[in-house]
């Protein structure tokens, strides 16, 4: 596999405009073959014996992929995956019905930190004597029964709603909206002529989907183009590594357009059809010169040109994945503008809704009168940077600590409000909560319909596979209880199934008929024709690096052990460190290394590998989940649109410790 290679590097400076990468190929790994290995060995841990069998699809993230589970006296006893394979934090899901770690009680925090159970009426009392005060909330977005949160932080006039996601995201769907007005852009299942994967390396890098899809490029006699500051473990299914500074490749890509354009390779009249004003945007792309890029991103200008010819000789079978934009471990304030430029280059070169091509997954619209949608009317940046003042932070189950802010960036920006958590387990935002209420995990309730990106785009609904434990309520049960004592159980007395069909009348679908089949694709529907705003793809640097020692600091995901709980119980914390730099710093693999920011220091041992730009510090979350967040300091760092925190643009220095 090739990666940059730049014949007019100067002196390593390590800035962010004068620095020229110069990496050499690493690590090449059969990552299908590794993915399926993974899931045997998961499938390992699940009892052998089949038990009774539904329907279901995953909330981790919002590919949702779908799949069944067995059950068999409360706990899970194998899944099996509608596609290829699910990822290891897929997999994880099935350990929670039946384990020691479900929550069965409500939990009270004391004065000095710790936990203990208390009863349901005390719980419910003291969280609704702080509702008298102004309400702020957090839904998971990729959990769709956090709509019944969503109605009862309305219910209680919330000031402030926030759809989050604990992988990240929220800035790639802001790009994709901004552009296509569409909720995701994702590969067409069918093999395609080139793959272009951008920040494969972020959380959900080991996609079962993703990886699937490849191999059958691959075969097909497709290939494939990375583009990412840090080579993932999936490397080996790729051609080529272009490894851009972090926080550059929307740069990359508006010089791609700008050679397709100016090569004459694309079609005008289909590009007009999409968006009448594509002229003003086509005279845009003249300053994005390749050699412009090359300044801003250090890969050299004649790869950029490479892959622009790659792109228009494979077109329109050109596959644009960006599942890991703006998620944990490449969350930058540009990831807006990077998923919006790939949108626009996949418009260019004629893309979207291509057989083996780029497929636009719509933004549907679930609200209706009397049942209203889920609305995020704040943005999680609100949360910590003083701009929400709540007496009451209502919490769904999404893990927040392994995409956003560690524990005292939580803490800072809750004080004074008492914080309540819904969650099945003990997850590290839980823990930073005043209350935690015992709520039954996905594979414990029926799942309202939602829609999946993972393969061809549709609508999935799940069904319960184990029953909760004696006294555990479903998150809808829980907030009805909640808004009992409250005063307003009228106004989310809603039933599960009033919503469902509400949700899939427009398709003419019922919950049980989708729980049945498992997925409707949406390629069976009619859909509303989408339109294409290229004025929104553009690009304005988001921060500068200073010269010397001052580099940026990525974290993101060490692999998942397999008794995990949630994404941040992972293992092998380390510091990946570019050789260039490691030389400089004296540095070996093995020996101990100090990441100084302004916020705090890490110790932990260091790898020296090609695998990293050089001016990138690469730090995988530690056991506990938050203790590498800490040192990020996102109280000043730049925020992404869609209000995502921009954790991976801290600079740092390094040294051996000790020295």
């Amino acid at each position: 596999m090739e990666a940059n290679q730049n014949t007019n590097a100067r002196s390593p400076l390590l800035t962010r405009r004068s620095f020229a990468a110069a990496t050499g190929a690493g690590v090449c790994l059969a990552a299908l073959g590794t993915l399926r290995a993974q899931a045997a060995t998961y499938d390992s841990y699940i009892k052998p014996e089949a038990g009774q069998g539904a329907g279901t699809y995953c909330s981790g993230c919002d590919a949702h992929c779908s799949f069944t589970a067995y059950s068999a006296d409360g706990q899970v006893t194998r899944m099996v995956a509608d596609g290829t394979a699910l990822c290891q934090a897929g997999y994880a899901y099935g350990r929670v019905p039946g384990s020691d770690e479900q929550l069965t009680a409500p939990l009270k925090k004391d004065e000095g930190g710790s936990f203990a159970e208390v009863s349901w009426e005390d719980a419910l009392g003291a969280i609704a004597g702080a509702a008298g005060g102004s309400v702020a909330a957090v839904v998971n977005r990729n959990n769709a029964n956090g709509w019944y949160l969503q109605a009862l932080a309305q219910a209680l006039g919330a000031t402030t709603v926030v759809a989050a996601d604990g992988f990240g995201g929220e800035a790639r769907r802001a790009g994709v909206a901004a552009v296509l007005g569409a909720q995701d852009l994702v590969p067409d299942g069918a093999p395609s002529r080139l793959v272009v994967a951008i920040d494969a390396s972020a959380g959900k890098t080991d996609s079962a989907d993703r990886l699937a899809h490849l191999a059958r490029s691959r075969a097909a006699g497709g290939c494939a183009v990375l583009i990412d500051p840090v080579m993932p473990a999936s490397a080996g299914v790729y051609d080529e590594w272009l490894c851009p500074l972090p926080g550059t490749e929307g740069a990359l890509l508006m010089a791609v357009a700008n050679r397709l354009y100016h090569d004459g390779a694309f079609d005008e009249a289909a590009l007009a059809a999409l968006d009448p004003q594509y002229r003003s945007w086509l005279a845009t792309l003249d300053t994005f010169t390749p050699q412009w890029a090359e300044a801003e991103t250090g890969v050299p200008a004649a790869k950029i040109t490479s892959l622009a010819s790659r792109i228009a000789q494979a077109a329109p079978a050109v596959a644009f994945d960006i599942a890991g934009v703006g998620a944990a471990g490449n969350m930058f304030a540009s990831s807006a503008q990077t998923a919006a430029a790939a949108c626009a280059v996949a418009a260019l070169a004629g893309a979207l809704q291509a057989p083996g091509g780029t497929q636009v997954v719509p933004e549907i619209e679930w609200g209706s009168e009397g049942i209203p949608a889920v609305v995020a009317d704040g943005v999680l940046s609100d949360l910590f940077s003083g701009g929400s003042s709540a007496g009451l932070l209502l919490v769904d189950a999404v893990d927040l600590t392994s995409a956003y802010p560690g524990g005292p960036a939580f803490e800072a920006a809750t004080k004074g409000a008492t914080t309540v958590a819904f969650a099945s387990t003990l997850t590290p935002t839980a823990a930073l909560c005043d209350y935690v209420l015992p709520v039954a995990c996905p594979l414990q309730s029926d799942q309202l319909p939602a829609v999946a990106s993972a393969g061809a785009p549709a609508l999935v609904a799940g069904r319960a596979v184990a029953a909760p434990p004696e006294g555990v309520s479903t998150l809808e049960e829980c907030c009805g209880q909640l808004a009992q004592a409250c005063g307003c159980a009228d106004k989310v007395a809603i039933a599960a199934e009033e919503v469902a069909a509400v949700r899939l009348a427009p398709f003419g679908l019922t919950a049980e008929g989708l729980r049945a089949s498992g997925r409707a694709e949406l390629s069976s529907y009619p859909q509303a024709p989408f339109t294409v705003s290229l004025s929104a793809a553009t690009w304005a640097p988001s921060v500068s690096l200073g010269a010397g020692d001052q580099l940026f600091l990525l974290a993101g995901f060490a692999p998942f052990v397999p008794d995990a709980m949630h994404s941040a119980h992972a293992t092998g914390a380390q510091v990946l460190i570019h050789p260039q730099v490691a030389q400089a710093a004296s540095v070996a693999s093995g020996d101990d290394v100090s990441v100084a920011t302004r916020f705090g220091e890490l110790t932990l041992p260091a790898l020296v590998t090609e695998r990293v730009h050089p001016a990138t510090v690469y730090v995988s979350l530690a056991p506990d989940g938050v203790v590498s967040l800490d040192v990020l300091g996102p109280q000043e760092a730049a925020l992404a649109e869609g209000g995502a925190v921009a954790l991976q643009e801290t600079l740092v220095s390094i040294q051996k410790a000790g020295a």
